[in-house]
């Protein structure tokens, strides 16, 4: 997926959320089961779209897997041609209805 493609899914998502949630809101009852867990889904989905590098690593330094919380380092090691692997810490659930 390029960066157009996964942005049009990010606003997709946001406006599934909002139309869900005002739904929700206009509903005497609220959603129903089925769809509540679809609007979970579809947080998750976007939470892990949105997610931010918190660490980078490479593979093929002289002391083997180093890892850093520098951005800048990061960067330093890309310009040095090392690969580079962003990591992620995995998004929490969103709470339940």
């Amino acid at each position: 997926m390029n960066e157009e493609e996964k942005q049009a899914l990010i606003i997709r998502a946001e406006q599934l959320i909002n139309h869900a949630e005002e739904a929700r809101d206009e509903t005497p009852f609220g959603l129903s089961e089925d769809v509540e867990s679809e609007l979970a889904l579809i947080k998750i989905a976007l939470s892990a779209m949105t997610a931010e590098p918190v660490a980078w690593r490479h593979n093929n330094g002289p002391f083997g897997k180093i890892a850093t919380c520098s951005e800048n380092a990061a960067k330093r090691w890309e310009r040095e041609g090392f690969d580079i692997s962003p990591l992620y810490t995995t998004p929490p659930a969103p709470e339940g209805p």
